[in-house]
C-alpha cells in the first residue's frame, strides 16, 4: 500500500490547488522537495522590518545611553527561559491565510515565518530559543518526523533590536526557515517524541509553541472510520476522480489514502502530556484550517497545560488565528508572557535609592506606586499599573536602571 500511495503522488500534487485546507497528503504541496540548505525562489518572504539574512553582523551596535541621567547603569539579574518553536511546513501551509480569493493574504508558511521574525526581533533578546520544522526535508508524501533546524541558544543583544537589525542568531534562523518550502504531511506526534530527549535535557524553564494548520496524521498503526479520516472530512479526491464521502472510507488499509490520513490525536496528546509531565508547556497555535479540528486542538492545548479561558462553551482552548496580524499578535502575547516580568532585581543594592531612575528605551518612568515603579526591597523594584502593562505588551525593548540623579517622582 505504501508504494501504491507513493505512486499516485503526481496526481495528488496536481490536486492541491483546488483542495480545501489541510495538513495531510489529502492536500499535498504544489512544489517538490528542496535539496540542500540554500534558499529558493519560493522561500518565505520577510516583512519590512529588520535585515534578515544579515548573518555577518557579529558585533552588536553600541549601547545608547543618550538621555539617561546618572553615571552608573545598574546591572539587572536576567534569567532567560527556553522557547522552542515547532512549525508545521506540511503541504497545505502553501495555501493562503485567507479562504476568500478576493483577499490578498500571505501563504500560511510565509505568515508564520514573518510572525516569528517580528516577535523575535522585538523580544528575542529576552530568550534562549531554537526551532524545528515538520516534516523533515523530503518528498511530497513525506511523513518523516520533524527535526531541529536551530539549536536552543541565547537571543541576540538588545542593541540589535533597538537599531531595527537582525542579530546573528535571528538572521541565521530566518535564513534556514526561508530555505524550506511546504510539503508532505503532519507527523506531529512523531516529531514531538523525537524532540523530547533534547527538550527535557535543557536546563531552566522551557516552553514550546506548536504552530499548525491542521490535524496531526502520519500514524500507520491507526485504524479509523470515516468520521476521523481526514481525507473524508475534507472531501479529498480519489484516483478515480470521485471524492471521499460517506460511502467510502478513504483511510481503510486498501483505501486511496490509507491509515496515514487518520487523525493521530491520541498519540499527539500523549506526546504533549509527557512533555508537560516534565515541566514543559506546549502552546498550540492553530492557523486557518484547524477550526474543523477544534476538539483535537483543544485536547492538545489541555495536555500542554495552556488551555485558554472560555467566555463561551464554544470558544477554542487553543490559540486559533484567522489572519497574519492575529498570528503575530498571538505569538507576541505568548512570548511576552513567558519572558517579561514586572519585578526587576538588581545584581546589588544601589548606594542611594533616592538617586535611582528607571528608563524604558531611554524614556524615564516616574516613581509612582500606581502607574510607575516602586521599591520592593534593598535590591529590587516593581513596575506597576500602566508601566507594567506597557512592559508586558512586548513593545519595550529594554529596561535600564540608573543611579546618580535625583529620582523623578510623579
Amino acid at each position: 500500500m505504501r508504494s501504491a500511495r507513493l505512486a499516485r503522488s503526481a496526481l495528488l500534487t496536481a490536486m492541491w490547488l483546488s483542495a480545501p485546507s489541510c495538513s495531510s497528503k489529502t492536500h499535498p504541496p504544489g512544489l517538490g522537495s528542496i535539496d540542500g540548505d540554500g534558499g529558493s525562489a519560493g522561500a518565505a518572504s520577510l516583512g519590512t522590518s529588520g535585515t534578515a539574512g544579515q548573518i555577518d553582523n557579529s558585533t552588536p551596535p553600541p549601547e545608547n545611553t543618550q538621555g539617561l541621567c546618572g553615571n552608573q547603569i545598574l546591572p539587572i539579574q536576567t534569567t532567560r527561559p527556553n522557547l522552542f518553536l515547532v512549525l508545521d511546513r506540511s503541504g497545505s501551509m502553501y495555501d493562503s491565510m485567507s479562504s476568500d480569493p478576493k483577499v490578498v493574504a500571505p501563504r500560511k508558511y510565509d505568515a508564520s515565518v514573518n510572525a516569528i521574525h517580528q516577535v523575535l526581533l522585538k523580544i528575542g533578546h529576552r530568550l534562549m530559543y531554537g526551532a524545528a520544522l515538520f516534516p523533515s526535508r523530503g518528498n511530497v508524501t513525506s511523513c518523516a518526523a520533524g527535526s531541529t533546524v536551530d539549536s536552543v541558544r541565547v537571543g541576540d543583544s538588545v542593541t540589535y533590536a533597538r537599531n531595527d537589525l537582525d542579530g546573528p542568531h535571528l538572521a541565521g534562523l530566518m535564513r534556514v526557515l526561508g530555505s524550506y518550502l511546504p510539503e508532505g504531511s503532519t507527523p506531529t506526534s512523531a516529531t514531538l517524541k523525537s524532540l523530547t530527549p533534547m527538550l527535557t535535557g535543557l536546563s531552566g524553564e522551557t516552553s514550546i509553541i506548536l504552530t499548525t494548520d491542521g490535524a496531526p496524521n502520519c500514524n500507520d498503526s491507526l485504524v479509523c472510520g470515516i468520521s476521523t479520516c481526514i481525507a473524508n472530512i475534507e472531501k479529498g479526491q480519489m484516483t478515480n476522480g470521485h471524492y471521499c464521502d460517506a460511502t467510502v472510507n478513504c483511510c481503510a488499509a486498501n483505501g486511496d489514502y490509507g491509515p496515514e490520513a487518520c487523525i493521530d490525536d491520541q498519540a499527539s496528546v500523549t506526546a504533549i502530556a509527557k512533555l508537560h509531565d516534565n515541566g514543559i508547556k506546549t502552546y498550540v497555535v492553530g492557523l486557518p484550517g484547524t477550526d474543523v479540528y477544534q476538539n483535537v486542538m483543544n485536547h492538545m492545548a489541555n495536555a500542554g497545560g495552556t488551555a485558554r479561558p472560555q467566555t463561551q462553551a464554544t470558544d477554542p482552548l487553543y490559540y486559533r488565528v484567522e489572519d497574519a496580524d492575529a498570528l503575530a499578535l498571538a505569538l507576541k502575547g505568548i512570548v511576552a508572557d513567558l519572558s517579561i516580568s514586572c519585578t526587576v532585581t538588581l545584581d546589588e543594592a544601589p548606594p542611594d535609592w533616592s538617586q535611582v531612575n528607571v528608563y524604558f528605551d531611554n524614556h524615564v518612568v516616574v516613581q509612582d506606586p500606581v502607574d510607575g515603579w516602586k521599591q520592593v526591597d534593598a535590591s529590587s523594584l516593581e513596575l506597576v499599573g500602566s508601566s507594567c502593562e506597557s512592559l508586558k505588551s512586548g513593545d519595550v525593548f529594554q529596561v535600564q536602571v540608573v543611579a546618580g540623579c535625583s529620582t523623578v517622582i510623579q
